[in-house]
């Protein structure tokens, strides 16, 4: 909900565990955002596709959490998968109506199983252009993480590693 912006009204109304775990999610984005080695990321890209490298990298992460899944999780990755999906269809009624379209969507196609392979990446990141209001050339993308890989890899499991501690500092959810 961190990325939907919910209304005053609707914040007024939220139960305060939501509350938090906005916070908590604007927390990651920001420290996500200024972190070195992900900002540095941006120069491995090709020149046409600098200005999407944020957006690319942010779901090539979602990847790598999952191929690196059993270093942070103890509980199955899919078990935790459809945890989320109820979760969120339990909450659907606080979610701001555009949230409540994109949770429902992703619900019914299973984007969060999509991350677990380069080729439901590269489904994603087509998605994400195909949605822009803009024309682009986001498209194809993949190929980006593919140059670019083990930097990549590397990048996440340190960018990981310090969003932990940082979110366990804040102890934002507590």
């Amino acid at each position: 909900m961190g990325d939907f912006k919910p209304s005053k009204e609707l914040q007024d109304r939220l139960p305060k565990p939501v509350l938090s775990g906005i916070e908590n999610h604007r927390l990651v984005d920001r420290l996500t955002d200024k972190y070195p080695p992900v900002k540095d990321l941006k120069r491995l890209f090709s020149p046409g596709r600098r200005r999407f490298a944020g957006i690319v990298t942010d779901i090539a992460f979602d990847y790598y959490l999952i191929k690196h899944w059993n270093l942070f999780e103890t509980q199955e990755f899919e078990p935790f998968v459809q945890q989320c999906y109820a979760g969120l269809e339990d909450c659907l009624h606080w979610m701001p109506p555009r949230m409540h379209y994109v949770v429902s969507s992703m619900i019914e196609h299973g984007w969060l199983s999509n991350y677990v392979s380069l080729e439901g990446i590269a489904r994603s990141i087509d998605q994400v252009s195909k949605r822009m209001r803009f024309e682009n050339n986001m498209a194809g993308s993949i190929i980006e993480i593919e140059r670019n890989y083990e930097q990549i890899e590397q990048v996440f499991l340190t960018l990981f590693a310090f969003l932990k501690e940082e979110v366990e500092q804040a102890a934002l959810e507590r």
